[in-house]
């Protein structure tokens, strides 16, 4: 028979430090950055045939 007391208010501290990806208390490669600028709400691109996209393309340079 086995017994077991569990703290059950350390499982919630547990969580709150718990990083599954790992990276989070790395800052040598994780960095946050939030953009403040203004943006507009929506943009609204043209529709374009599927010949001319690749015209469209070719005529940027790429």
């Amino acid at each position: 028979m086995l017994t077991a007391e569990l703290d059950l208010g350390m499982l919630t501290r547990a969580r709150l430090d718990f990083d599954p990806c790992g990276h989070y208390g790395r800052p040598d490669i994780f960095r946050l950055e939030v953009n403040e600028r203004e943006r507009p709400g929506a943009t609204f691109l043209r529709q374009e045939a599927p010949g001319e996209m690749a015209s469209s393309l070719a005529s940027r340079g790429r």
